[in-house]
């Protein structure tokens, strides 16, 4: 599968640069975050979240081709959580969001440079912030809880 070249005109605000950069790659780096006791997988909380937020997290490439919207399509090498961050951060990190100018759709993608690892088409920025941020509070909250 092929990856979608960098685009010039992938425009965002510096407040949504900000954002990313604060609630994804900052978050990711953070040495105090333990991502391994989080196991969305036996999580009842995300099935929850994903229903009443209208998305979707597939810790697989298989079926990526089909880019459904507010879907996250990945690899999961550290558990799904863990890696779902570290391809968000990636992709940040490499220029590999990107929005058209006059679009809402955001296109999010990452490589380990011989394959596309993740995937993704989210309706709106605000929509993937609210994902991330519901997520991150649940991660939250079931640290406290533990």
């Amino acid at each position: 599968m092929e990856t979608t070249p960098r685009v010039t005109n992938s425009i965002f605000s510096s407040k949504e640069i900000e954002t990313l950069y604060n609630e994804v790659l900052l978050y990711y780096e953070n040495d105090d975050i333990d991502f391994s006791g989080y196991n969305l997988n036996r999580n009842p909380f995300l099935n929850q979240l994903e229903e009443e937020k209208g998305f979707e997290l597939q810790n697989s490439m298989e079926n990526a081709e089909t880019n459904t919207l507010d879907t996250f399509y990945y690899t999961d090498s550290f558990g799904k959580i863990k890696s779902l961050f570290f391809h968000l951060r990636n992709a940040f990190a490499h220029n590999r969001i990107f929005r058209r100018t006059g679009e809402r759709t955001i296109k999010i993608e990452d490589t380990d440079g011989r394959r596309q690892t993740m995937s993704a088409t989210i309706s709106s920025f605000e929509k993937l912030i609210e994902i991330i941020q519901e997520i991150k509070k649940n991660y939250n909250n079931e640290n406290k809880n533990s």
